[in-house]
Parts: structure tokens; sequence; C-alpha cells
């Protein structure tokens, strides 16, 4: 897992393993998921984003080919372009009404 200034960088398939146990150290210091961060992660099912975050740039969760559900923070204003491209089991979406606008 790699995160600079606050932006979580680049996530891999055996940082899941902290995302399940360890929450609080997986989000520490972190308020943005940057672009292509969870990119292409085959072992992401569900997620459920921290209300520490405040924004999530585009491409972020593109080909997590596994990824069926997520639940947004509550501080989030907009969805940016392609977020959630590829993601071909995606189900649902929980959107708080935070959400303001919602991009291609």
């Amino acid at each position: 897992m790699k995160k600079e200034n606050g932006v979580l960088c680049k996530v891999r398939n055996h940082d899941m393993v902290v995302l399940q146990h360890n929450p609080e150290e997986f989000w520490k210091d972190v308020h943005t998921i940057g672009k292509n961060a969870f990119s292409k992660v085959s072992s992401l099912i569900s997620i459920t984003i921290p209300d520490t975050i405040t924004n999530i740039e585009q491409y972020a969760f593109a080909g997590c080919y596994q990824l069926q559900s997520v639940t947004l923070p509550h501080h989030i204003k907009e969805i940016n372009d392609h977020t959630f491209y590829d993601c071909k089991e995606l189900k649902a979406i929980t959107f708080p009404h935070s959400v303001e606008r919602i991009h291609d």
C-alpha cells in the first residue's frame, strides 16, 4: 500500500488483509482515494469507505471485477469520472445525501 500526503495512491491484493483486519491502520492519515488506487484489486468484494475520506479520484476502483457493494462516506459531494469503471459485478452503492454530482 502506498500513501503520500494524505492520498491513498496504490493498493494491491495483499493489502486487503490489512483492510479487513485493521481498517484503522489502513485508513490512517488518508483523506483522498487517489486515481487508480484500488484499480484491478481482484480480491475486493465489498468496501465501506470511512467518513474521513473527502475525495475519491477518477478510476479509483476501475477494474475491480469482484467488487459487489460500496458504501460511500457521508462527506462525499461528487463521484468522479469512471470511479467504478469496469466493475462488472457491482450491484449496490450506498450514496449519502451529501452527493451533489455524479460524473460519467
